[in-house]
């Protein structure tokens, strides 16, 4: 009978012990920044969406995102949405329309100092919030926020590939023109390249030849063929398979 009571009374705290810890789980994200709140998940998502898109776009930074680099990679923010965002070793100030960064760690001072913290994004998002007007209170409005603020982006692609970016397609269909100057040879004029392409958006989908460096623009977009890969060498002739084309989209602000 003891025995028995000993068994019920283990049992009874094991019980116990898991309904306790499943109420005071915390979620402790790599940036150390603990999730317990709805405001703290809505904040560590947002991270996650800005780091991934950002590094999608501009590629991985060595140390992380600092306000110049976000920037860079969405446009759509202005610089007061910066006052306050916490970094590593600091924080942002704006000055007019500069973005100031305040250091208020003590030495040594670090390559990643002026990298966005975790309650850098929870600020960031706070500020790009009230100014938008779209309050984060759920994933979906997070992603409403980014749409807003992503307002351009950067796609590459090969012939018979289709790539898509800020509700744009494009799929390379031929060269039509590669006269570009080979580096080594003296031309009187620098050349183009003209791609024959199937150009999709809100409108459908039509064809459209691609200039370099000429923008294409649509109800909402303008898409600009920006560069294309491999450089040309003289007397050699590039296969269709070798090209790369690298595209520009960005939205029309009105």
């Amino acid at each position: 009978m003891r025995k028995s009571i000993i068994i019920v009374i283990i049992l009874l705290l094991i019980i116990l012990g898991i309904s306790y810890l499943g109420k005071t789980r915390e979620i402790v994200p790599p940036n150390g920044v603990a999730v317990e709140t709805e405001e703290d998940e809505m904040a560590y998502y947002f991270e996650q969406q800005i780091v991934a898109l950002g590094v999608r776009d501009i590629g991985q930074p060595i140390e992380g995102f600092d306000a110049e680099l976000v920037r860079l990679a969405f446009p759509g923010f202005i610089t007061t949405d910066f006052e306050g965002v916490e970094t590593f070793e600091g924080y942002y100030k704006v000055n007019g329309d500069e973005i100031e960064y305040i250091r208020t760690a003590a030495r040594p001072i670090t390559s990643a100092e002026k990298t966005i913290a975790g309650r850098g994004y929870r600020t960031l998002l706070k500020n790009a919030s009230a100014r938008l007007n779209i309050p984060a209170t759920s994933k979906a409005s997070v992603d409403a926020l980014i749409q807003a603020v992503n307002i351009a982006e950067k796609i590459s692609l090969r012939i018979g590939e289709k790539v898509g970016a800020l509700g744009v397609t494009i799929t390379a269909i031929a060269v039509e023109e590669d006269s570009r100057c080979p580096a080594e040879v003296s031309c009187i004029q620098a050349g183009t390249v003209r791609l024959k392409t199937v150009l999709g958006s809100g409108l459908g989908e039509a064809g459209q030849i691609f200039k370099l460096m000429e923008p294409i623009t649509t109800e909402a977009e303008a898409i600009t063929l920006v560069a294309v890969e491999p450089e040309p060498t003289a007397g050699v002739k590039i296969k269709d398979a070798d090209y790369i084309f690298h595209f520009e989209i960005q939205k029309i602000v009105r």
